[in-house]
């Protein structure tokens, strides 16, 4: 949670502010840029239209931000070339496109600098820190951070000043020198007060009470909290009031009072919901209050909310689909009380005629006959608009069934490509004939996979956990069963640990030639078996292995190192592990899938040690049947529950 709010804020901070205004306010700006008649004017103009449309039309927004820029280079004002590359610039950074943003705002940069724009400067120094911030180069971003407060200091600007010190306290505390980003926070503080910038000092606030509590400074942690919430009395931003209400959730939970942790839960997740767009941060929250419940003991609100955060994303398309639905609906039931009203009011005039048919009989009838032209006219109408909102659902319905068609096709092709570079069951059966693999993934397509490689002698075998499930985790798969490969065939490799170190390094190389900064990657249990010595090596990532030899009446559990494959802010190299295996021993590989299963009686997580015990009950068949076992004892577990994640499990006999 410590990071949440410091960088998600940092961006609103530095980047320059996004104007959201009414739509008559952005007609009259685009009005007045196209009767301008100066380059300066039309340049000013498409600035501003540019930031009022980032969030509301990002390829308009783009438009003018290069409109602006033609219209400065035309009029030959090295200053407006400067204002309209930081447009450019912003709509970069709005749009998380990092590395293009730096670019650009270098560019202004130098001109303002040669035009000793110090305050812009300073400002445009902050925005490229952001940008490399963004794409984790902490070096270059310190580097811009000291530089924007060295020119804040000559333009002699508290603002200036002050901004770069929140950028500098979040680098500190990614390298772990938390008491320094508490300190550099703590003087910001200090210089946004004296100037009174309220968003500014709420975000200090709320970084400091993370740092602090960090830093076992509990008692400051929760004062540097209370003043955040004051401040945000005054701003009254539901995102501020939701991640404040998660940070005190996480610490009520790890001082042990659940129900104030639960309360503070359920508040802040209830304001990040309302706060359009905080769809990550919501996500956050349920897995957190997930984690909080299962340690209150209340099972079935850990999982009501470990559903909720795997199925939030999955879910947006189908809500959005459900709206339009709902929305048909609600046309179809006006059109039905409207003529059911029509019918009772024709029913009151029959009546009143009725009663009233010696009185001006000829004036009735006529009405009556126009009531009831009216009304014909009416009912004709709503079927004719009932027909075509008929018309409408069922042509969306055969595009929707259309389009489903078309992505079930696509999965399904890239299930057989993913079937492709898993090892066929011949080659199991080769290389491991006393064996068993339960594989079971959660969607068509899975972000689980097991892998083999034969060496003369030696098997390489590995179950891999890459990020996410279905197609997410499955294009991750590829990348990661790629590397394997490469690491293998390319470099030669056989050592384990090896292997792992190579397969990092790749994995890191391919993922950060995308500008999306992206920080996926895999655990993995990865074994080297020489079939004639019987010598096993062993390494992992967060996954362990367990062997369980004839003579010793428990499981040995070898440790993985607790770093993934791929980005990691203190990764070292994997630890290689040799073990001496004898006739009997049986080693068992598996993902999180099986172990983090809720089921039984109670709605329970399975977990390690019922696993661990399957597995000793177990050892005495065979391993044909212990395969069989395992998959009859999930699906018993699971019951009418969802699975959860993609299921691997690989067992071996020598």
């Amino acid at each position: 949670m410590k990071n949440l709010i410091s960088i998600i804020i940092l961006l609103q901070l530095c980047f320059v502010p996004i104007v959201y205004g009414q739509d008559q306010y952005l007609d009259s700006l685009t009005n007045a840029y196209q009767q301008a008649g100066t380059d300066e004017d039309k340049t000013h103009l498409a600035i501003k239209i540019s930031r009022d449309l980032v969030h509301k039309d990002e390829e308009k927004s783009k438009i003018y931000a290069q409109k602006a820029l033609t219209h400065a280079q035309e009029s030959g004002d090295q200053l407006l070339v400067a204002e309209a590359k930081e447009a450019v610039a912003d709509y970069y950074g709005s749009r998380s496109n990092f590395l293009e943003a730096a670019n650009v705002y270098l560019q202004s940069l130098v001109i303002y600098e040669s035009l000793n724009k110090h305050k812009k400067a300073a400002a445009i120094s902050n925005n490229v820190a952001n940008a490399y911030l963004g794409i984790d180069d902490l070096d270059k971003a310190e580097q811009y951070y000291i530089r924007s407060y060295n020119t804040g200091i000559k333009a002699k600007d508290t603002n200036a000043i002050a901004v770069p010190l929140v950028g500098l306290s979040i680098i500190y505390e990614k390298r772990g020198n938390e008491l320094k980003a508490l300190e550099t926070t703590e003087e910001a503080i200090v210089l946004f007060e004296g100037i009174q910038r309220l968003d500014a000092m709420l975000i200090c606030y709320l970084n400091a009470a993370a740092y602090a509590y960090n830093l076992d400074q509990k008692d400051k942690a929760w004062k540097y909290s209370a003043r955040g919430k004051e401040i945000n009395q005054k701003l009254d931003n539901q995102f501020y009031s939701g991640s404040i209400l998660l940070a005190e959730c996480d610490w009520y939970a790890k001082e042990g009072d659940f129900t104030n942790a639960i309360r503070s839960g359920e508040e802040g997740i209830q304001d990040l919901i309302e706060f359009a767009g905080a769809f990550h941060e919501t996500k956050h929250g349920f897995k957190q209050l997930s984690e909080i419940y299962e340690m209150a003991g209340n099972t079935t609100k850990a999982y009501e909310y470990l559903k909720k955060y795997t199925h939030l994303s999955d879910s947006l398309d189908e809500v959005n689909r459900a709206e339009i639905m709902a929305e048909m609906d609600g046309k179809f039931n006006k059109i039905e009380d409207e003529k059911k009203i029509a019918e009772l009011s024709h029913q009151s005039k029959l009546h009143q005629v009725q009663n009233e048919k010696n009185k001006l009989i000829m004036y009735l009838t006529v009405g009556a006959a126009i009531i009831m032209l009216f009304f014909l006219g009416f009912v004709i109408n709503a079927n004719r608009q009932k027909n075509k909102i008929n018309q409408v659902l069922q042509l969306q319905k055969s595009i929707i069934e259309e389009k489903n068609n078309e992505i079930l096709d696509s999965i399904q092709y890239a299930k057989r490509i993913q079937n492709a570079i898993i090892p066929s069951d011949s080659m199991i059966s080769k290389n491991l004939n006393n064996s068993f693999v339960f594989y079971k993934p959660k969607d068509i397509v899975a972000g689980d996979f097991y892998w083999m490689e034969e060496i003369d002698d030696t098997i390489l075998l590995a179950v891999a956990d890459c990020t996410g499930h279905g197609v997410p985790g499955a294009m991750v798969s590829v990348v990661c069963n790629n590397a394997l490969n490469r690491a293998v065939r390319e470099f030669n490799l056989t050592e384990p640990a090896a292997i792992l170190n190579k397969t990092r390094e790749i994995v890191i190389d391919t993922f950060s030639k995308s500008q999306e900064n992206v920080k996926d990657g895999m655990d993995i249990t990865l074994c080297s078996w020489n079939k004639v010595t019987n010598e096993l090596q062993y390494a992992g990532a967060n996954n362990p292995l367990y062997l369980i030899s004839p003579n010793i009446p428990e499981i040995q559990e070898v440790p993985a190192d607790k770093q993934p494959i791929g980005l990691y802010d203190k990764a070292f190299g994997f630890t290689n592990h040799v073990l001496n295996l004898v006739k009997g021993d049986t080693i068992y590989l598996f993902s999180d899938g099986f172990v983090d299963q809720f089921g039984g009686k109670e709605g329970k997580k399975y977990k390690y040690a019922k696993f661990r015990e399957f597995l000793m009950n177990s050892l005495s068949d065979s391993m044909s049947d212990q395969g069989k076992k395992l998959e009859s004892e999930f699906i018993k577990w699971k019951g009418d529950l969802e699975q959860l994640d993609d299921i691997c499990v690989i067992g071996i006999r020598v």
